[in-house]
């Protein structure tokens, strides 16, 4: 933890998130208790130089304190932020979705309900960016589906149901063979290609199993 070390951060609470990076910016969130609340969390996006570590800024998403529990291996900052540039993106699952400036001043924010993940094993989709849209996956064992909002203004673009119950999946775009812009997710039932303008099923895949973490990924086709 020494060796070839350019700097070290240190980073409260609690988290399962990746960081991502633009320029020269690091972003990356955490579930930091709240002294005094022993389930209450403030649910936070915090941004690093990345040449020297320093911290730029942090903001509290929201203060909340999780209708369920998680697996004890996961936290509840499971979701990995992203960012076009423009604006960054939290994603806290039940604890809501919000939308930040690159210099962190608040957009947006969308509340989609509560998940009811599979033995409260917790919650671990992150969202993807796609030109103008923020994909959202909502997997759980509830009504699922997945959502495609303005990334913009946080207003739904288009929102298609979904026949599966908790995934941990990441939803992928690529183009199609014949050049269509898709968003494939993985699921325990099938893996479900949808048309990113529209949210219109392209294709399944079935002969999946339970409790699907993977990704897709995709390479010449």
């Amino acid at each position: 933890d020494t060796k070839n070390i350019c700097w070290k951060a240190p980073l409260p609470g609690r988290g399962s998130s990746s960081p991502v990076v633009w320029d020269d910016s690091v972003f990356v969130t955490s579930a930091v208790p709240v002294p005094g609340s022993p389930r209450a969390f403030d649910f936070r996006i915090f941004c690093f130089d990345r040449h020297s570590g320093a911290e730029r800024w942090s903001r509290t998403a929201i203060q909340a304190t999780p209708h369920e529990g998680t697996h004890e291996t996961n936290g509840y900052a499971s979701a990995s932020p992203c960012t076009d540039g423009e604006r960054v993106y939290a994603h806290f699952g039940s604890q809501g979705t919000f939308c930040f400036t690159m210099t962190g001043e608040p957009v947006w924010e969308r509340d989609f309900g509560d998940m009811h993940t599979r033995n409260e094993f917790g919650e671990g989709s992150s969202p993807t960016l796609a030109g103008n849209l923020l994909i959202v996956p909502w997997d759980h064992e509830g009504p699922s589906k997945l959502v495609a909002v303005d990334a913009a203004t946080g207003k739904t673009v288009w929102e298609t149901p979904r026949d599966e119950p908790t995934c941990w999946a990441t939803p992928l775009v690529a183009a199609g063979s014949d050049g269509t812009q898709q968003v494939v997710m993985n699921g325990q039932n099938a893996a479900c290609s949808y048309d990113l303008a529209t949210g219109k099923v392209l294709w399944t895949c079935g002969g999946q199993t339970q409790r699907p973490c993977a990704s897709a990924v995709a390479e010449d086709g």
